[in-house]
């Protein structure tokens, strides 16, 4: 039998490019590998299914479950893998270090169905004991203004949540309107070396080794 022709939409992790590069064989198929940033991905996958298989966010998949939608099979491989202390951020001239100094503050998130973001709020209310009410929520696009959730979230009660068209969280930050962002890719403007941002845990990977113990 001829092999089965697939496509494949996953991110270069190390840990599967020895399939894609043809290293390692998939015995009756042929693969042809999608490779995109993982926003791009889960959004297509989302909304056109252009491809056969697809990373796809853990949270986003829930949420389409939970609300009906079971036009996708999951499958139990996990990709990524990470904990997520690293990814809030935080303006360098402001005194923040601790979580629990997030209680009463403005908080950005790109998106509340997004699995890094539900990671940090889980960690924030199971590990920290906040209460996630108790923080205002700001949405909009780290990088960019305007980004908004392609999946409805379904807020618990009491949930202060505004979403913001016109200005990025970076901008947001910037201008001292939010206290703090959430973002499970470091900002261009960190990335880029920007000393005006930093990560709330300055030694983040000590925290996170806490964590894991």
């Amino acid at each position: 039998m001829a092999n089965i022709p697939i496509t494949v939409a996953l991110s270069d992790y190390d840990h599967f490019r020895d399939v894609f590069t043809g290293k390692v064989r998939a015995e009756g198929l042929d693969i042809t590998h999608i490779d995109l940033p993982v926003e791009e991905i889960f959004s297509r996958f989302t909304r056109f299914r252009e491809w056969d298989v697809s990373e796809m966010s853990f949270a986003r998949y829930v949420s389409l479950r939970s609300q009906g939608n079971d036009t996708l099979i999951a499958l139990p491989v996990f990709p990524s893998r990470f904990f997520r202390q690293h990814a809030i951020y935080v303006a360098t001239d402001r005194p923040l270090d601790n979580p629990r100094q997030l209680i009463g503050k403005k908080v950005g998130t790109a998106a509340w169905v997004q699995t890094a973001q539900v990671w940090v709020r889980a960690w924030l209310t199971h590990q920290c004991q906040i209460d996630p009410t108790s923080i205002d929520w700001y949405q909009s696009g780290v990088n960019v203004a305007g980004h908004k959730d392609e999946v409805q979230a379904i807020l618990p009660k009491g949930t202060r949540f505004t979403h913001v068209p016109d200005k990025s969280l970076t901008e947001l930050l910037y201008e001292g309107k939010i206290d703090a962002l959430i973002s499970a890719r470091p900002p261009r403007v960190f990335e880029d070396g920007d000393p005006r941002m930093r990560r709330m845990f300055k030694d983040f990977l000590a925290e996170e080794e806490r964590y894991f113990k």
